[in-house]
């Protein structure tokens, strides 16, 4: 059994991404040794946060629990765009009323607030915001952005805490490319 407290991102498990069980007997009462059939029951779902956790059986005296110290979530956005003061604005952006993502849950039980890129003049610009966050995960928790096959390192970007449970990646000179309308498949890479 794999039992651990106060998990609050995937990160908290240690890096090896599993435990495995070595050597595992089981003896009756009279010290004999049995051999049951050995199965893996996942009471995981509805945990958070949730790490893709698995295992398996390997024999009657090896049992491997997996986790996944570094979620991908997958998801679908319908792109929008707005032009609004001189500013042009493509992707998923919900306070100004553009776009929609499918699923805006993402593993540990944050969300995407907003993923949009601007166009101003000559500037562009790619945002990332991620919201409902107790405490600040700090720039390394987004390891990756993906959108209509492009890819930006969170390592890459500035981020910003605003102080109330949402923060942000920021790409300056460069965009995820978002359509005017449509659909894109994406995903984040986080910790």
């Amino acid at each position: 059994m794999l039992e651990v407290y106060s998990v609050v991102h995937c990160t908290d498990y240690p890096a090896n991404e599993g435990i495995i069980f070595s050597n595992v007997a089981l003896y009756d009462y009279n010290f004999n040794k049995v051999t049951p059939g050995w199965s893996f029951t996942n009471w995981s779902s509805g945990l958070t946060p949730q790490c893709d956790y698995g295992g398996a059986v390997d024999s009657s005296t090896e049992v491997t629990l997996d986790y996944n110290g570094t979620p991908s979530n997958n998801l679908t956005m319908t792109s929008g765009n707005l032009g609004y003061r001189g500013v042009t604005y493509y992707g998923y952006y919900p306070t100004i009323g553009i776009g929609a993502i499918n699923p805006t849950s993402l593993t540990g039980g944050d969300g995407v607030f907003a993923w949009f890129d601007t166009y101003e003049g000559t500037s562009k610009a790619s945002y990332l915001v991620i919201s409902a966050f107790s405490a600040d995960p700090g720039a390394g928790w987004l390891a990756s952005a993906t959108c209509g096959g492009v890819t930006k390192l969170g390592s890459t970007a500035t981020y910003s805490n605003d102080g109330y449970g949402s923060v942000q990646w920021y790409w300056s000179g460069s965009v995820f490319q978002f359509p005017g309308s449509g659909t894109v498949d994406c995903s984040v890479v986080h910790n």
